[in-house]
């Protein structure tokens, strides 16, 4: 599937500098974004083509060769910002192929052809959900280009293809605009029993139209 999205460059960005798990907060309520989908037959290409006056963001299907390196240093640098990268999110970033193997997919956002931007949409064996949103980062150098929206656009649509019904994600209580963000994509709170990781207070669901 292809996605077109025009988008306008905000007006006006944060003074303070936020984490790259904050995931572009601000840009998310400023833009506004037109979205046209094609034929799932189309995502031969594996991208999403977004332009605005100034830059060109493309939202492309995981590379081995071209993106593992990337992979690992954006959810690294998020993670050991605020907290330890522990033993179960090195097994993930060494690795990928344990999701893109088992019915998941990463996305990951270049900024002029440089990966800056990655999101999981990871298969679940939990008969509740069927995927997780997670290893959710954005390069906390560049903000306001909307990259954190347009990444949980593309796991989202991902999961509706799909056939998707439900999908979770797990967060922390400090990622203040990450979790704004999961709300406006209408993930919502819910008692967490249980957590990938030692980090996790938070749980969130969405289910999907």
């Amino acid at each position: 599937m292809i996605y077109l999205i025009s988008k306008e460059l905000f007006t006006k960005r944060k003074k303070n500098l936020i984490f790259a798990s904050d995931l572009d907060d601000e840009s998310t309520k400023t833009t506004k974004m037109n979205t046209k989908h094609f034929p799932k037959d189309s995502m031969t290409e594996n991208r999403t083509n977004v332009t605005d006056s100034t830059q060109k963001v493309s939202i492309v299907l995981f590379d081995e060769k071209r993106h593992r390196d990337a992979y690992k240093d954006l959810n690294v640098q998020w993670i050991s910002d605020l907290f330890t990268v522990e033993e179960s999110d090195e097994k993930v970033l060494n690795h990928p192929e344990k999701i893109t193997e088992n019915g998941g997919y990463i996305f990951m956002a270049e900024y002029e052809g440089k990966p800056v931007g990655t999101c999981s949409l990871v298969k679940t064996a939990d008969p509740k959900y069927d995927f997780e949103v997670a290893k959710f980062a954005v390069d906390n150098t560049i903000r306001g280009k909307g990259i954190g929206k347009m990444l949980m656009d593309a796991c989202i649509e991902k999961a509706h293809e799909k056939d998707g019904k439900r999908i979770f994600l797990e967060t922390n209580h400090l990622l203040k605009a990450a979790i704004h963000l999961y709300e406006r994509f209408g993930f919502i709170r819910i008692p967490l029993k249980h957590a990938g990781h030692e980090r996790t207070d938070i749980l969130m669901e969405k289910t999907i139209a």
